[in-house]
């Protein structure tokens, strides 16, 4: 009879360290990133981590909170959802009619694809074409039917009507193809921070991967790799899988 006695002694005791969490009563809400950058302060239970770090304007949803911590679902580009904790100082809770919100690029239909523009109108220079469930980082309010948006290291403007907001429980819907890293001389090929040759280099993947496609920019592809990074490889080193257009 000892052993249980000792069992629910321990459990007594480590009761009241564990989180608030969503299903004890505790309701769900979005908060936003005021600092510049915030990091995971601790690795959630799960073992899930970002591979990128929360930036300014980012909103994450908060299922939990304990002491100056929130425990809180965020969204990378790829709309692939990490949980992680995050110090309560970072963030500042969304108001009802705030423009910091969670979105993601919905296209009408599957092979459709985004314009990122350059500035907020219609004719503006096009600096790539992105897919449904990527999902950017919104930096303002809508304005002329734009809103302004970061994706990782840029910034532009994207229609806000094929903007979908997505709710606490809902999932955003996803339509980014998968692309083998195939290029004809069946080498190695280098993943960069920006689509041009003389960006700094994120790492190299070899012949055989696979690469999840967000977008593409001229002769570059905006793509996330299995280990989480994403970057811009070139057009050919997918040959006959991409768009002609």
């Amino acid at each position: 009879m000892k052993r249980p006695i000792v069992c629910l002694c321990l459990l007594l005791c480590l009761l009241p360290l564990l989180p608030v969490s969503a299903g004890e009563g505790f309701t769900p809400y979005e908060a936003w990133c005021s600092a510049e950058f915030a990091l995971p302060a601790a690795q959630h239970e799960s073992g899930d981590q970002l591979t990128n770090a929360i930036s300014h304007d980012q909103v994450v949803q908060v299922i939990g909170e304990k002491d100056d911590m929130l425990e809180a679902v965020a969204y990378v580009l790829s709309g692939e959802k990490k949980t992680l904790w995050l110090w309560k100082s970072d963030f500042t809770r969304v108001k009802e009619g705030d423009w910091h919100r969670l979105i993601y690029v919905k296209n009408p239909k599957a092979e459709d694809r985004l314009h990122l523009r350059r500035s907020g109108q219609r004719g503006s220079l096009s600096m790539g074409r992105y897919y449904t469930g990527v999902m950017p980082v919104a930096l303002g309010p809508s304005r002329n039917g734009y809103t302004r948006v970061r994706l990782e290291m840029r910034e532009g403007y994207m229609m806000t009507s094929y903007l979908q907001p997505l709710a606490i429980g809902e999932e955003p819907e996803s339509a980014l193809p998968l692309l083998l890293i195939a290029p004809k001389n069946r080498q190695a090929v280098g993943m960069k921070l920006y689509p041009w040759k003389e960006a700094s280099n994120l790492g190299r993947y070899p012949f055989g991967e696979t690469v999840k496609l967000l977008g593409q920019t001229g002769d570059w592809c905006h793509v996330e790799a299995p280990d989480g990074f994403t970057g811009f490889m070139p057009a050919s080193a997918f040959p006959g899988q991409l768009r002609e257009d």
